[in-house]
């Protein structure tokens, strides 16, 4: 049965950041994903990436706590590969308190539940027919990579995201949590229900969102994730320029001030 549309599947494989992107702006959708347009160093705006850095920083040190990698090491390891500014370690030792807090509550739910499986940065591909497949495979049509999978008793998921943004909120990960319950229940097939939930690191906080059941995916054509993909493909074939918040920390900033110039002089 086909769930995509004929546009959503010219332009697999699909992410949820990718499908945002062409609904946010079709323009920047066309430059980063079909052109693969590189930004002519004259060009490149002067955006901080800052959050960006300190973010991967912290990922990764949660990724080797979580494997038991002894913490000093692990620091080591997020330092490297977050590239860390003086300034930015300060920022970034702040969370660390917050990730081991994390820990310690996912140690004492592994306590209390049986737990049947426990996967860190787990990646999740299937095909356009919903069927699990590589992340990496030719034919993977959706993708996405989870913080932390807690299965229950083969039959639950606990599937968490951690986010390093200061302003604790479901609102913005809305299109990811869907995707990512989809991508869970269609490569874990005996599970009955996923439970999401991000994990805000510099607040402490755990948000819970709405539990997926399996029902909920029977049938896929209704699905959000499915009826957002198809909207981001229709989005996708056009050239809209989309200004928005976003725009202060896009690399093809200057580039697009250009090419409004010159449609306004057309």
């Amino acid at each position: 049965m086909e769930y995509f549309t004929k546009k959503a599947l010219e332009q697999g494989p699909w992410s949820v950041s990718k499908a945002k992107t062409a609904i946010q702006c079709p323009w920047k959708y066309t430059k980063q994903y079909v052109e693969r347009f590189d930004v002519p160093a004259d060009m490149l705006p002067d955006i901080s990436d800052t959050s960006l850095r300190v973010g991967s920083a912290v990922h990764k040190y949660a990724e080797e706590i979580a494997c038991g990698t002894d913490t000093g090491i692990a620091e080591e390891m997020a330092l490297e590969a977050g590239r860390l500014s003086n300034a930015e370690e300060e920022t970034f030792a702040t969370m660390l308190d917050n990730v081991h807090s994390f820990e310690e509550r996912i140690d004492a739910f592994k306590d209390k539940y049986a737990i049947t499986g426990d996967y860190k940065e787990r990646k999740f591909g299937v095909t356009p027919d919903l069927v699990e497949t590589s992340f990496f495979a030719k034919d993977v049509f959706l993708r996405g990579v989870m913080d932390r999978t807690l299965i229950v008793s083969n039959k639950h998921a606990i599937i968490i995201d951690i986010k390093t943004g200061s302003f604790p909120s479901l609102k913005y990960s809305e299109e990811q949590i869907s995707a990512y319950s989809l991508l869970a229940l269609r490569c874990f097939p005996d599970l009955v229900s996923v439970k999401p939930a991000l994990y805000f690191v510099p607040a402490g906080r755990l948000l819970w969102a709405e539990k997926v059941y399996r029902k909920d995916i029977e049938d896929p054509a209704s699905y959000p994730t499915v009826k957002y993909i198809n909207q981001a493909a229709e989005e996708a074939v056009t050239d809209r320029i989309t200004p928005g918040k976003y725009c202060g920390w896009c690399p093809y900033k200057m580039v697009c001030l250009q090419e409004r110039k010159e449609r306004r002089a057309r």
